[in-house]
């Protein structure tokens, strides 16, 4: 219960940047601070790029109760930026070089 504790007031001001990637987390009690955290996405077609971004305890908590009710995972892990950009490369054709 004391972890429940951090947790802001839902009558808290939403953040400009809540539910945004490297902002706020997008649960309304919680908006904590994404930048340089572990985040996490959860896909929203009623939103301009259709996904909102999660602190790890909120996606945790979410995916803990889609277990308990037996759905699909709601909560996706985003890799780091560098772990991103390593994997699109790894994925592109191997070109080699041309001099005619």
């Amino acid at each position: 219960m004391k972890e429940r504790l951090i947790f802001a007031s839902l009558d808290q001001p939403r953040k400009p940047d809540k539910g945004l990637r490297d902002g706020s987390c997008n649960r309304t009690a919680c908006q904590a601070p994404l930048k340089g955290e572990r985040q996490w996405t959860m896909d929203d077609f009623m939103v301009v790029g259709g996904k909102l971004y999660y602190c790890h305890r909120c996606a945790r908590d979410f995916n803990a109760w889609d277990r308990q009710i037996g759905v699909p995972l709601r909560c996706t892990p985003v890799p780091p930026p560098e772990q991103a950009r390593i994997t699109r490369d790894a994925d592109l054709p191997q070109v080699s070089s041309f001099h005619g």
